[in-house]
């Protein structure tokens, strides 16, 4: 099991972390490489069992194993970076599009632990709210450890932060 204490480590991408090279002040987390691998080598071999399996039921579920494997695997590297702090705010990557939200129009970021089904897990919550609309359009931005590859307290306390450092006058 990770410690708890681990801190948030910076992803390196291109144009990412200063410590890799790129823009000073950006860091940024995604989900773990492995997993993409792991979809990847699945899908794969889903693959090779359909070209080797002769019964039509098995091969028919073998290409649709593919298929699953080839989409989340293509979805994993979409969002290989999956929350980005830059300065001024926050960039936070979905399987089709990225948003930037900038320092000010974040209301509260929190990191409660929740109970479900006996384990307990720490999330990050951003909420959002764009100036000129409607207080019930807020939203609720929700990271666990899988989108993070780090623990999300550790994550909540450098962008409080730098949340703290932008928008106080």
């Amino acid at each position: 099991m990770d410690s708890p204490t681990r801190g948030p480590e910076p992803l390196p991408y291109p144009g990412g972390d200063a410590a890799v090279g790129g823009s000073p002040g950006v860091t940024c987390w995604g989900p773990a490489r492995w997993i993409a691998i792991v979809t990847a080598l699945a899908g794969a071999a889903c693959l090779v069992w359909c070209a080797l399996d002769r019964d039509p039921e098995n091969r028919l579920v073998a290409a649709v194993l593919a298929a699953c494997g080839v989409i989340v695997t293509v979805l994993l590297v979409r969002i290989r970076v999956r929350l980005r702090l830059v300065p001024g705010g926050i960039v936070v990557t979905g399987p089709v599009r990225s948003t930037e939200v900038p320092y000010a129009h974040i209301v509260t970021i929190a990191t409660p632990t929740r109970g479900r089904f006996g384990r307990r897990a720490v999330v990050l919550e951003l909420e959002v709210h764009a100036p000129g609309t409607d207080p019930a359009d807020d939203q609720l931005i929700l990271f666990g450890r899988f989108d993070l590859d780090a623990d999300p307290a550790a994550v909540g306390r450098e962008l409080r932060r730098r949340w703290a450092a932008e928008t106080r006058p």
